[in-house]
């Protein structure tokens, strides 16, 4: 079952997906789809640690690479952007004058330069974890209580999918 946290990331309300017991289980080999695979390569490719293996099992977790996903709390598209977190990292790549959730070139994109934006966050901040584990934690539960709590917040759900991305990120396969 999806569950829902809002947070505030830079003093832009940032939703973030809490993702409790589906998806993906980190038994199974996860196999980008090709027409998925230059975009989570090129969004991968705007900062350092951060991979497209990374991106593409947050994606198998997130919308099980569907890219008319919707949930009941209003997430949108392959990577399941609430629309004030799309406001802030969506933008427009294919000069159709708007930038589109539901377009998974765009969303692959914004999720690179948002996980990236909270590497950079995690590396700046002092804490003491791994930033990629701080950043799939800020990426779930939001920045702000990644920083309240120094580190992973005891969030159950937020627990369990850096736990689970980390793990199925080893499966990834662009083939």
């Amino acid at each position: 079952m999806l569950q829902f946290r809002i947070s505030t990331l830079g003093g832009a309300l940032a939703a973030v997906v809490a993702l409790a017991g589906c998806g993906y289980s980190g038994t199974a080999q996860v196999v980008v789809p090709r027409e998925y695979r230059s975009d989570s390569k090129r969004a991968a490719g705007t900062c350092d640690g951060i991979s497209p293996q990374l991106l593409a099992a947050q994606i198998e977790q997130e919308s099980g690479w569907d890219r008319r996903a919707e949930s009941s709390a209003g997430a949108q598209g392959i990577a399941q952007f609430m629309p004030a977190t799309w406001a802030v990292w969506g933008r427009d790549l294919t000069g159709d004058g708007r930038a589109d959730p539901f377009n998974p070139r765009e969303a692959i994109d914004a999720q690179g330069r948002l996980m990236c934006h909270l590497y950079s966050l995690a590396q700046e901040s002092g804490l003491d974890d791994d930033p990629e584990v701080l950043a799939l934690a800020a990426y779930n539960a939001g920045w702000g209580p990644v920083s309240q709590f120094g580190g992973v917040p005891p969030y159950p759900e937020t627990k369990e999918y850096v736990r689970t991305i980390r793990k199925s990120r080893e499966s990834v396969r662009f083939r």
